[in-house]
């Protein structure tokens, strides 16, 4: 008898694990760039690679993680950022989620508070337009609010075009004190098969950049 009840676990628990197998998808990407901008700013001066891994569970959870690591990085703790992301789908065009930024070069140890930036943030898709919004939580200042609209101009299997138009206050402008939103990030994005170029625009800073990347 007990051999039965425990064949019997072992059968539930299988068939357990090839249903939750069955709904988790897993996607894994690099990519390697020039420079690297974080809306409107850059970040990266150098070449980098940036790999990114993410998880969907059961077709609205999604959980994340992305890094930025200059070629002249050697390890782990050279890294320029990392970030980890956790989100929830909602009928496929409502996105709400927690991005936990993660800086190396800052603080190295990673149960640190100070090097951590949490950034709780919405998306609501509509075809191909994107209104994105996100609250930085800086370490316990004041919180940076940034808004940006994204349109999809163009897009086929393997070629498109991005637009969009951001606006942010604090961190994200040349005042980090100040309440008052500024547009910090024009751009366009063109892609055709591994390969994607992206002009950016600051107004604030009157800074632009041209971002070349290769995807694999």
């Amino acid at each position: 008898m007990k051999n039965l009840f425990l064949s019997l676990f072992a059968l539930l628990f299988l068939m357990n694990v090839n249903v939750f197998a069955e709904n988790v998808e897993l996607d894994v990407n690099a990519s390697l760039v020039n420079k690297s901008v974080f809306r409107g700013k850059e970040t990266s001066d150098v070449v980098s690679v940036v790999p990114s891994v993410t998880t969907t569970l059961f077709k609205f959870v999604e959980v994340g993680v992305e890094s930025t690591f200059p070629l002249t990085a050697t390890n782990f703790a050279l890294a320029e950022e990392h970030v980890f992301s956790t989100s929830l789908l909602f009928r496929g065009n409502v996105q709400v989620g927690l991005n936990n930024y993660y800086y190396p070069d800052d603080t190295p140890k990673f149960l640190s508070k100070k090097a951590h930036s949490l950034e709780p943030f919405v998306e609501v898709l509509y075809g191909g337009t994107s209104l994105y919004g996100a609250v930085g939580l800086n370490n316990g200042l004041k919180e940076s609010v940034y808004l940006q609209l994204s349109q999809v101009l163009s897009a086929q299997y393997n070629q498109g075009v991005v637009v969009w138009v951001g606006v942010g206050n604090r961190v994200y402008t040349n005042n980090p004190v100040s309440d008052e939103f500024d547009l910090v990030n024009l751009g366009a994005k063109v892609y055709k098969n591994r390969f994607e170029v992206s002009y950016i625009l600051n107004p604030n800073t009157e800074i632009s950049h041209l971002v070349f990347g290769v995807n694999f």
